[in-house]
């Protein structure tokens, strides 16, 4: 886990952008989403010239304060995450909707925690 002085990025933003920073406290969680899989310098350059086209995505959830208590068995199976699974991806998720303003709109039916 990567912790990082807010405080430092807050007054940066500030200084740099004008940015009022806020002093709410919150918890991130994230993860970068449609990199390549492994990106890497080579003596010619990159390991993949269209890599560095591609889009990179930050993104995440963020709740108020410092923790939040979870029940995880129940996550677990609103999310029909199988057991052996190394990870959770949209497509995991997906449940055979059109397009993903279709499976937004079924989330609601699907929640069960």
């Amino acid at each position: 886990m990567v912790r990082i002085n807010v405080e430092d990025q807050k007054d940066t933003v500030w200084k740099l952008n004008g940015i009022k920073p806020f002093n709410e406290e919150m918890t991130f969680y994230y993860d970068e989403s449609g990199n390549c899989r492994k990106f890497y310098l080579t003596d010619n350059g990159f390991n993949d010239p269209e890599a560095i086209k591609g889009d990179f995505v930050l993104a995440g959830i963020a709740h108020n304060g410092k923790s939040y208590e979870i029940d995880l068995v129940s996550l677990h199976e609103a999310l029909e995450y199988k057991e052996g699974q190394k990870e959770l991806k949209f497509k995991h998720l997906y449940h055979n909707s059109a397009d993903f303003v279709s499976f937004m709109g079924g989330v609601k039916e699907r929640q069960n925690f």
